[in-house]
């Protein structure tokens, strides 16, 4: 039976799981019960599916997204060597909806060959000006740009975002950081369950199984009372032999 009473198997009886697409069917009743499987490998993968997957992909499309707007506003102001402005870096992704952008990052066709119309240059617009370059490089580190952090909860079913102030650099490593907090966690949980296990199968064993050892001290412990048992029966024999010898 699963955590939240479905039932599986009963004596002789059991029930099977289908799936279908996104969907989990019971006895091939189409009537997804996915929503119900929580806990055990099946529910460990619907969890990925439904919210560490989505919630990561979001985080990152919005780091993509993020850095592709702040690097293309800087370089449409800055100065090619030809002293021309209104030059992306990035293809420009439109609108404020960044689902994708992590596969869609990809230098436009403005500097894509043509490494003159990168706009290095600022203000002064003179070659050899690297001032919007350093300006972008600064990207990285500056803590004043807003970017959306995404949250998927109760297997997507509840998402949201909140609009942060940080910097590129520290989006990612709050990124990174919490993958690697979830997997340390995840072990921890694994490691917990299989030293549950262990002693439950331990218990069982004492109760119903045969330890080898104990069966061999107790075999040894026979063996030596019968050979007590087999001296002292000698014993009286011959003592018994004596008496009668002496009569």
């Amino acid at each position: 039976m699963t955590s939240t009473g479905i039932m599986l198997v009963n004596g002789n009886h059991f029930w099977q799981l289908s799936q279908k697409g996104d969907e989990i069917y019971w006895n091939n009743i189409e009537n997804d019960i996915s929503y119900r499987l929580r806990g055990g490998k099946i529910g460990a993968l619907l969890d990925l599916r439904d919210e560490v997957i989505p919630q990561t992909s979001a985080n990152l499309d919005e780091l993509a997204g993020t850095l592709i707007r702040e690097v293309n506003r800087l370089h449409t102001e800055g100065y090619t060597l030809l002293r021309e402005t209104g030059k992306y870096f990035f293809e420009n992704f439109d609108g404020d909806d960044y689902r994708g952008a992590s596969a869609f990052i990809k230098l436009s066709e403005d500097v894509k060959n043509a490494p003159n119309n990168i706009a290095a240059a600022g203000d002064s617009g003179e070659p050899g000006d690297n001032e919007n370059a350093l300006r972008i490089l600064a990207l990285q580190m500056n803590p004043n740009i807003e970017i959306r952090k995404w949250s998927y909860e109760d297997r997507g079913r509840a998402v949201s975002n909140e609009i942060q102030m940080t910097s590129l650099d520290h989006y990612y490593g709050m990124l990174v950081g919490e993958i690697g907090i979830l997997a340390d966690e995840y072990n921890e949980n694994k490691d917990f369950s299989q030293v549950l296990l262990n002693n439950l199968n331990e218990l069982r064993d004492s109760v119903s199984g045969v330890n080898l050892d104990e069966e061999m001290v107790e075999l040894m412990k026979i063996q030596r009372a019968h050979e007590a048992a087999s001296k002292l029966v000698a014993l009286a024999d011959e003592m018994l032999r004596s008496l009668l010898e002496m009569r």
